[in-house]
């Protein structure tokens, strides 16, 4: 039984010192994604606005991209928190 505890405890550790690292980059990554998604929106919007008939094509698209960046920014902010 004290092997279990002793194992737990490494494992708890090794997670600690390289789980910074990954927290780090998982958090580089999400916002890089998130500049991303900001700047297809930021381009696209005002083209489907402008443009006659492109709206009721592509709204289904940009109501989509615009919940996915919503919930990238929660994401984001909820990896943050424990970083």
């Amino acid at each position: 039984m004290n092997y279990i505890k002793i194992y737990s405890k490494i494992n708890f550790k090794f997670f600690v010192a390289f789980g910074e690292e990954y927290m780090s980059l998982l958090i580089q990554i999400l916002v890089s994604l998130l500049v991303l998604l900001s700047f297809i929106l930021i381009v696209n919007i005002p083209i489907a606005l402008g443009t006659p008939s492109e709206w009721e094509t592509s709204k289904k698209n940009i109501f989509n991209l615009a919940k996915f960046w919503i919930s990238l920014v929660f994401i984001t902010g909820f990896a943050q928190a424990f970083a």
